[in-house]
């Protein structure tokens, strides 16, 4: 395949599309040589018999491609199966529900696990295990919020949510097959394919263009299908078949062998692919977390997904904005889902670092532009920060301190210090717009702790934890400051009156270059004469002038 390609062509833009996302360029590159002609077969790849020894060869380096990379066992048979992966939402309660007697178990995160469900609900009975709409599906459940089954007809998951950005970030077992929609995180990051009964995912996030869905299936599981499916529904009719009962979706199945062969032999794995995702996940959210509140991400902090990023801005005319401009500088397919809005970057596997960044300068420059540029000002807040809330100043028990927390992490570790650990979950301060909208609520409660020690506790326990915040002086207190006293702030300085005063130093003392005072400041008056020569005025000018009060 050659080398994995870093960045983009010049005349390329940088894609952010949820699907069908962008493909890799050395991928693209080969596609485009052998489009009209694949090595040694004289017709192209969109030209082949599906039964022919050609496609056989692609189909079978794909399946072996598929089980390096996720160490599939022997006793899992691989489909490459046409209708999407919401046809699976069907096919799953089919083969696995229907006749079976028990109850399907659904763990609905989001938007896919709830199309998901609706389906199951036609073939019998369903239970959710666990649903996050209450919490609109802003995070995923953790381990300890799903109770143990152990008996049901299986456990179906979405691995992660595309239009929410939330993604498990554990591997779950049960004592009944789990079965989970892998389509925005397949081949993203290693799985432990021996915990699942079945997982199914669409190839046009991160192997390849729409048009195929690839199922992996474990050997056992075709016992539990029950007789008189259509035979287009029968996963053993495929099995049986080999993926070949009806005419496969042949090229897509063909850039799937290109992507997973650029996965092995530029990539070098999955663990360096999800090592790669990570750090591109981690630029995006940094920019969201450090912005002080302007940009406000949807996913709680331990559910983010490191393939679909969420943010908003406050200001919905600003979202418009920032899709609008970014459009226009190369970044495209930004906006968030129709059903919720907001902003939305998919990463996956083969956006690029260069990309990434791209995106990451525009975040800065958006934000720093509503002011520089565009003279957007904020709204009045007396002592509040318009956008990063808690920040201002707070009563301590000898006087007034400021306490600014921008971000998410630093707001989980400004919970903790002062106590109240429980506002993590509180619904009137859950995320960034919570607290903003119950500002003048959480203020007071703030400041009912703060005051209950003095400035000099405080600040050593924000700082302890990184939380930024500082002690509010009068001019006294601001000179009698160590630090200020140890920069030489002020210096001493004798007037032309003798008085020996204080004066402001630079606020920048360079080592090499040092600054200083070298004569006081003039009094009123003192070089009237001077100017007055240096205008053409004589001395006898100057005396009328004085005699006349005007100098």
């Amino acid at each position: 395949m050659g080398r994995y390609l870093s960045s983009v062509a010049k005349t390329r833009v940088h894609n952010f599309s949820a699907g069908p996302g962008t493909l890799p360029l050395p991928v693209l590159m080969r596609a485009k040589q052998e489009l009209d002609e694949l090595p040694g077969i004289g017709m192209s790849v969109l030209e082949i018999s599906h039964r022919s020894s050609t496609f056989n060869d692609i189909i079978q380096t794909t399946q072996n491609n598929l089980r390096t990379l996720l160490d599939i066992p022997n006793n899992y048979h691989i489909l490459f199966l046409a209708g999407g992966a919401s046809l699976q939402f069907s096919m799953v309660p089919m083969n696995f529900l229907r006749e079976s007697g028990e109850c399907a178990y659904y763990i609905v995160g989001g938007t896919w696990g709830q199309k998901a469900i609706e389906q199951a609900l036609r073939e019998g009975d369903t239970c959710r295990l666990w649903d996050g709409s209450s919490e609109k599906f802003s995070r995923m459940p953790s381990f300890d919020e799903i109770n143990p089954i152990s008996s049901g007809a299986y456990v179906h998951i979405t691995s992660n949510e595309t239009i929410q950005g939330i993604q498990l970030q554990w591997e779950p077992t049960f004592g009944v097959p789990l079965i989970c929609d892998m389509s925005s995180d397949f081949l993203s990051r290693p799985v432990s394919v021996t915990n699942y009964g079945l997982m199914y995912a669409g190839v046009q996030k991160n192997v390849g263009p729409a048009g195929v869905t690839v199922v992996i299936i474990r050997e056992d599981m075709l016992e539990r299908i029950p007789d008189g499916l259509h035979s287009m529904l029968d996963y053993r009719v495929h099995v049986a078949k080999d993926s070949s009962y009806n005419t496969p979706p042949v090229f897509s199945i063909y850039m799937a062998n290109l992507v997973t062969e650029w996965l092995l032999e530029d990539v070098g794995g999955l663990a360096k692919m999800s090592a790669i995702n990570q750090e591109k996940a981690d630029i995006i959210y940094s920019m969201i977390d450090n912005s002080t509140g302007f940009y406000i991400g949807h996913a709680h902090e331990d559910s983010r997904s490191a393939m679909n990023v969420t943010w908003r801005i406050e200001d919905q005319t600003l979202e418009e904005k920032f899709v609008t401009e970014a459009y226009d500088s190369g970044l495209h397919n930004l906006k968030g889902h129709r059903s919720i809005g907001g902003l939305r970057a998919s990463i996956y596997n083969a956006v690029t670092l260069e990309s990434v960044h791209a995106l990451q300068d525009f975040m800065l420059d958006f934000q720093s532009a509503r002011w520089l540029i565009d003279k957007e000002i904020p709204w009045q807040a007396g002592n509040n920060h318009p956008t990063s809330i808690p920040t201002g100043v707070f009563e301590t028990s000898d006087g007034y301190m400021n306490i600014a927390v921008a971000g998410g992490p630093i707001w989980h570790r400004f919970c903790e210090v002062i106590g109240r650990p429980e506002w993590l979950e509180d619904q009137n301060y859950i995320d960034s717009k919570s607290r903003s909208d119950n500002r003048d609520l959480l203020n007071q409660e703030i400041n009912n702790i703060t005051k209950t020690e003095n400035t000099e506790t405080w600040i050593e326990k924000l700082n302890e934890v990184g939380v930024p915040c500082g002690a509010i002086y009068n001019i006294e207190e601001v000179f009698s400051d160590p630090q200020v006293q140890e920069l030489k702030m002020a210096q001493p300085l004798s007037t032309n009156s003798s008085t020996k005063s204080e004066f402001v130093r630079q606020p920048v003392n360079l080592t090499r270059t040092p600054s200083s005072f070298a004569v006081s400041p003039p009094e009123a008056g003192e070089h009237t004469e001077e100017i007055l020569f240096d205008l053409g005025y004589t001395e006898n000018d100057i005396k009328d002038l004085r005699s006349k009060g005007i100098v």
